[in-house]
């Protein structure tokens, strides 16, 4: 009996969309660690009155939440697809706004350490950054409507 025999016999089981069963305790740590970095962004915002980390930082934390417990969902049922797209959504939109914040981060530092080191004006990072990455998120949602 050749390898290739071997390999030609063994067949591939439809388990559902993802083709495999997500691991639950992967899905249950990652959902605790997004939950603990979101509670903390969201009281540093309160805290120090950095109001522009809500919409960013908070809410990616938010939507990561969403898509890991989706996914949580799908290793306890793998063979429905309303938990696979959440997941899906939750976790490819969620890096969107965590990307902001780091662009405002960036105008900040930049203001901290002297404009004049810096090619572009703080406020010209957030606008140039910020809009690619809008138009990354419509090149992804329109790849993820055709596929």
């Amino acid at each position: 009996m050749t390898i290739d025999h071997v390999f030609s016999m063994t067949t591939t089981i439809s388990i559902g969309p993802y083709q495999y069963v997500p691991t639950e305790w992967i899905c249950i740590l990652f959902l605790v660690l997004y939950s603990i970095s979101t509670i903390l962004h969201m009281g540093q915002a309160i805290k120090y009155g950095m109001w522009w980390m809500l919409p960013t930082a908070t809410l990616a934390g938010i939507m990561e939440m969403f898509g890991w417990s989706a996914r949580l969902w799908s290793s306890q049922s793998p063979k429905l697809l309303t938990p696979f797209e959440m997941q899906l959504v939750g976790t490819i939109i969620a890096p969107t706004p965590l990307v902001a914040a780091n662009f405002v981060i960036l105008g900040k530092i930049i203001n901290q350490l002297g404009p004049q080191f810096s090619r572009l004006t703080p406020k010209m990072y957030t606008i140039l950054f910020c809009s690619f990455d809008v138009a990354c998120l419509v090149v992804q949602a329109l790849g993820g409507a055709t596929a």
